[in-house]
């Protein structure tokens, strides 16, 4: 059975102006945020290269229109949350 695509994804990926885009990536952030902040934190020798690393996968996730986030296949192999901490973790 394939893993659901999570609706704050679905939402920012299905966004076809900036305000909507921006809302959703606002809701995106909202709902991960706590996930990608323990995956900046991981090997991070501070709390300003932390954020720094926290700040880089935000940019990352949020660069060419989402590509990343677009490569999400939701094929049943794993959850959407190990699939973003994986890329992430790249």
């Amino acid at each position: 059975m394939p893993a659901p695509v999570p609706p704050q994804l679905s939402v920012l990926l299905q966004a076809s102006d900036d305000v909507t885009r921006n809302r959703a990536w606002n809701s995106f952030t909202e709902e991960y945020s706590r996930l990608l902040l323990q995956v900046a934190r991981r090997n991070a020798t501070s709390h300003d290269r932390a954020m720094d690393h926290y700040a880089y996968i935000l940019e990352q996730l949020r660069r060419d229109d989402f590509q990343r986030l677009r490569g999400f296949a939701g094929d049943g192999r794993g959850k959407f949350t190990t699939w973003l901490v994986v890329v992430a973790r790249r």
